[in-house]
C-alpha cells in the first residue's frame, strides 16, 4: 500500500515572547520583562541585512518582531509520525508586537499536536523523528535571538495560540570600546556550548561534548551585546574575557550572590527575576570597566626532611598559599612547578590542568631524588592559557636545611647484656671485664645511601668514646635503611666492675647524629684458682681473716675465732641468679678425719667484719665428707642484687674440738643461672 502525504496550510496567529518563564499569546506581544531589583537600560539592537532571524527590545522592556523572524515548527500525528517546517513572518506584522507566523508542513495526517522553537537560524536544528530541538550557544553575534520553546500545542485548522518560553536567559553585556570580540567562560568549569530540548518530556540536557565557552563577534552592536545563556548554574559565577583591537586582553568576573548564576530556574510564581533565579531574564552587565590581563601568582615555599620511624626517607617542598590575580582561572590549562638544584638540575617537578591552593613536592615527583641535601634551590612556577601563552613567574629561593632530625644508635654487649636478654649460654662465655662489639650507625633510607646521587654525601667519620676516653673506628658500610661503624678493635677488654657510658657520632650532610649507651660490666662469670695462687690471691681483691697459706693451700681456720673469706665487690644492677660451684676440702690439725662438715657461703652487702656476722644471707655447701688428699664440689643457687654485691666464704664451727680445724678452698666459680 502506498502512503500518500497531505500538505496541510497551518497559520499561527499571535506569538508574544516574554523573557522570563512561559507566556500565553493573547493577540499582542505586549508583556513586559520582569525587572529584577536592578537598573536595566534595553537598546535597539542594529539589524544587519544578512540575519535570517531577529527580534528586538524596545525601551518599555516589551519585545518587538521583526522583519525576517522565522520559527521552527514540529508537527506529530496520532500515529506517532513527525514532520518538521519552517515558519515566516508576515511582513506587515514586522515592528508589532503581535504577529502572524504562516508555513506549510507535510504530513500523512492531520497534525495531533505542534511544537515551536525560535528562532530558526543556524544557531538551531530541529530532529523531528527524536522529537528535540538543538540549540548552539558556541558561536554569536551579539544581536538579540532569545532561545525559546513551546508546549504541545493541539492543532486547529482556524489557528494556533501557544506558550513559548525561555530555555535559559540572555545577557545584556555593556561592552568596552575596541573590543573584537569576547569569551564567556564559568568560573567552575561549566560545559556550555550546545544544549538539546525535548518537546515530549519538556526537559533538556547540555550536550555531552559541549564546549566550556561561548564565544561572541559583536556585529553593529553600537556598545551593546546580547548573549543567550544556556540553561546552566554557574556555582561560582562567569568570567567574560575581552579580545581588545590592540591585541590586549581584557577580563571581568561575575558572581551575583553566594549561590552562583542559575540561568536553569526561573522565578517563582509572582516573584521578579533574581540574580540567583535567571531563566528567562534579560540580565545586564557593565563591563566597561575591566582588569587587564596582568598575571600575578603568590605563594610561600619551604622545604623539610622526611622521616619514617626515625629512619631519614627523603625531603619535600611545602608550596602554600597559591593564589593566581590578574587573569581569570577559567582561561588556564596548565599549572608547572619545577625545583632545582645549584647546578640546574630539576630534582622536582610537577604539572597539572589547574592552579592548586597548595603543593607537595615530595619524592613521588622525582624518584631519582628522593632526598635534597641542604642548599638553595630554585623554584619556578609557570602556568599556560588557552590562548597558547605561557607565563613563567619569580624565581623563589628554597632553602633545605641540614637534617638535624637524624638519629643514631649506638651497640654493645656484655655478659649482662646477654643475661638480661634471656641467653645464659651466651652470657657465661663472655669475659666478665669484656665490652664486645662495639658499634654505631645511623638511620638512613637504603635509597639515599644506596643512590649515587648522594655518594659523595654518605658518612665517612665517626668517633667514639667510653667513659670520655675517645675511642677508634672502623670504616663505614651500609646495612639497610642504616650506614654504621664498628669501633676498631671492636672490643673494649680490661673493663672495670662498674657501669659505663658509651657514646658515638656520625656526621651526614652538615648534620650530627650522636648516641649515648649505658653498658654494665659485673664481675661475672667469675672464677677464682685458690689452690698455689697465693700471689694471685694478694692481688685478687679478695678480704681474709683467720686464713692461712701453707703448702699451695688457703685454710680458713677456725680456733674459737672463725676465719673467712670475702669476694671483692661485683657490680650487680638488680637482681641476679646465680649458680655457683665450690672444691673445698675439710682438714682437723691438717688430718684428714672430718666427717659431717659443710661450708658457709654468704652473700652480702659490704665486707666489713660486722657485715659477715648479721648482712649475709647463708647458703650451706654440704656432701663433701671427703678422705685421703681428694677434695669435693658443692654446687647451688643464690641471687644477687645491688645491695648484696659480696660473696663470702666461711668455716663451718659446728662440732669443732679442742683441735684447730681448717677449710681448705681450692676453686670457687660463679655462673649466670
Amino acid at each position: 500500500m502506498s502512503h500518500i502525504s497531505k500538505i496541510y496550510r497551518i497559520c499561527i496567529y499571535t506569538f508574544a515572547v516574554i523573557v522570563a518563564g512561559a507566556v500565553t499569546v493573547a493577540c499582542q506581544k505586549e508583556e513586559q520583562l520582569p525587572q529584577g531589583g536592578f537598573p536595566i537600560k534595553i537598546c535597539t539592537t542594529v539589524q544587519t541585512a544578512n540575519q535570517l532571524t531577529k527580534t528586538s527590545v524596545n525601551d518599555d522592556l516589551s519585545i518587538n518582531w521583526t522583519s525576517g523572524d522565522r520559527l521552527l515548527m514540529l508537527a506529530q500525528t496520532s500515529s506517532g509520525t513527525a514532520a518538521s517546517s519552517t515558519l515566516d513572518l508576515k511582513e506587515e506584522d514586522a515592528g508589532a508586537k503581535t504577529a502572524t507566523f504562516t508555513g506549510i508542513v507535510e504530513t500523512a495526517q492531520v497534525p495531533a499536536s505542534c511544537y515551536f522553537a525560535y528562532p530558526a537560524n543556524t544557531n538551531t536544528s530541529l530532529n523531528a523523528s527524536a522529537g528535540t530541538v538543538s540549540f548552539n550557544y558556541a558561536s554569536q553575534d551579539g544581536t538579540h535571538n532569545p532561545f525559546l520553546v513551546s508546549p504541545a500545542i493541539a492543532y486547529n485548522s482556524s489557528g494556533i495560540e501557544c506558550t513559548l518560553a525561555h530555555i535559559g536567559g540572555v545577557l545584556e553585556v555593556a561592552l568596552p570600546s575596541q573590543v573584537e570580540s569576547f569569551v564567556i567562560q564559568g568560573n567552575n568549569g561549566e560545559k556550555l556550548s550546545g544544549y538539546t530540548y525535548n518537546f515530549n518530556t519538556s526537559s533538556g540536557t547540555i550536550d555531552e561534548n559541549a564546549l566550556g565557552q561561548i564565544t561572541v563577534t559583536p556585529s553593529g552592536t553600537n556598545g551593546i551585546c546580547y548573549v543567550n545563556m544556556p540553561p546552566v548554574k554557574f556555582e561560582k559565577g562567569f568570567t567574560i574575557i575581552f579580545n581588545g583591537a590592540d591585541g590586549k586582553k581584557m577580563y571581568k568576573s561575575f558572581n551575583y550572590t553566594s549561590g552562583g548564576c542559575d540561568f536553569s530556574q526561573a522565578p517563582t510564581a509572582g516573584e521578579s527575576a533574581t540574580y540567583a533565579t535567571l531563566k528567562g531574564a534579560l540580565v545586564p552587565v557593565d563591563a566597561k570597566e575591566f582588569s587587564e590581563f596582568s598575571p600575578v601568582l603568590a605563594s610561600t615555599a619551604q622545604g623539610s626532611h622526611i622521616y619514617s620511624s626515625d629512619v631519614l626517607t627523603g625531603s619535600q617542598v611545602k608550596i602554600s598559599a597559591i593564589s593566581l590575580s590578574g587573569v581569570p582561572s577559567s582561561v588556564i590549562t596548565g599549572y608547572n612547578a619545577t625545583l632545582t638544584n645549584s647546578a640546574g638540575t630539576v630534582v622536582r617537578s610537577y604539572n597539572s590542568s589547574a592552579i592548586p591552593s597548595e603543593l607537595t613536592l615530595g619524592s613521588d615527583n622525582n624518584s631519582n631524588w628522593p632526598y635534597l641535601p641542604k642548599g638553595t634551590y630554585t623554584l619556578v612556577q609557570t602556568i599556560s592559557t588557552i590562548y597558547g601563552t605561557t607565563t613563567n613567574f619569580e624565581n623563589k629561593n628554597v632553602i633545605l636545611p641540614a637534617p638535624d632530625a637524624i638519629t643514631a644508635t649506638i651497640d654493645a654487649m656484655t655478659s649482662y647484656s646477654y643475661y638480661l636478654a634471656g641467653n645464659i649460654n651466651g652470657a657465661n662465655n663472655c669475659d666478665n671485664a669484656t665490652i664486645y662489639g662495639i658499634s654505631t650507625s645511623v638511620k638512613i633510607s637504603s635509597k639515599i645511601l644506596g643512590n649515587s646521587n648522594y655518594s659523595n654525601l654518605k658518612p665517612t667519620l665517626a668517633s667514639f668514646s667510653l667513659d670520655g676516653n675517645t675511642l677508634g673506628a672502623s670504616a663505614g658500610t651500609s646495612n639497610g635503611d642504616s650506614y654504621g661503624f664498628a669501633y676498631s678493635s671492636n672490643n673494649a677488654t680490661g673493663q672495670s666492675w662498674a657501669k659505663h657510658n658509651l657514646a658515638s657520632s656520625i656526621s651526614f650532610d652538615g648534620a650530627t647524629a650522636t648516641a649515648n649507651k649505658s653498658v654494665e660490666i659485673t664481675g661475672l662469670p667469675y672464677s677464682f684458682q685458690f689452690y698455689n695462687n697465693e700471689d694471685g690471691l694478694n692481688q685478687s681483691g679478695w678480704t681474709r681473716h683467720n686464713v692461712d697459706y701453707t703448702n699451695k693451700k688457703c685454710a680458713i681456720q677456725y680456733d674459737g675465732s672463725n676465719g673467712y673469706l670475702i669476694s671483692p665487690q661485683f657490680n650487680i644492677p638488680g637482681s641476679t641468679k646465680i649458680a655457683y660451684g665450690i672444691q673445698a676440702q675439710y682438714y682437723r690439725a691438717w688430718a684428714i678425719n672430718v666427717s659431717g662438715k659443710s661450708i658457709y657461703l654468704r652473700v652480702g652487702a659490704s665486707s666489713s667484719n660486722s657485715a659477715v656476722a648479721g648482712s649475709y644471707n647463708e647458703h650451706e655447701c654440704k656432701g663433701n665428707n671427703n678422705t685421703g688428699q681428694s677434695y669435693g664440689t658443692c654446687t647451688g643457687t643464690l641471687s644477687m642484687n645491688s645491695s648484696a654485691e659480696f660473696i663470702s666464704l666461711h668455716h663451718n664451727n659446728a662440732n669443732v674440738s679442742a683441735q684447730v680445724d681448717y677449710l681448705c678452698i681450692y676453686l670457687l666459680e660463679l655462673k649466670y643461672n
